[in-house]
C-alpha cells in the first residue's frame, strides 16, 4: 500500500532524510531523495497543496496543483 504523504509525514522524512538515503544506497535501483521540494496529500484548498524542501526544511503552499511540477515520493509503511 503506496500514499503520498503528508506534510507532517514529509517532516519526518526531512528529519531522517541521511538515514533514509543512506537506506536507499543499499537497494540495488532505488532513488535516492534529492534536496529539493516535493508535493505532499495536505492541501491548502481545492487549488493548493503544501510542499516541503528538502534542503532546508520550509513550506509553502502557493503551489497550484493543476499547474505547477515538482516532485513527488511515494511511501509505504515498513512493517517488521
Amino acid at each position: 500500500k503506496w500514499w503520498l504523504p503528508s506534510l507532517g509525514e514529509m517532516f519526518m522524512i526531512y528529519a531522517n532524510m541521511t538515514k533514509i538515503n543512506y537506506a536507499l544506497s543499499l537497494i540495488t535501483g532505488a532513488t535516492q531523495l534529492v534536496e529539493d521540494w516535493y508535493w505532499t496529500s495536505t492541501e491548502n484548498s481545492a487549488t493548493y497543496a503544501w510542499y516541503l524542501y528538502l534542503n532546508d526544511g520550509t513550506t509553502s503552499s502557493w503551489a497550484t496543483k493543476a499547474s505547477d511540477t515538482g516532485r513527488v515520493r511515494a511511501v509505504s509503511a515498513f512493517i517488521v
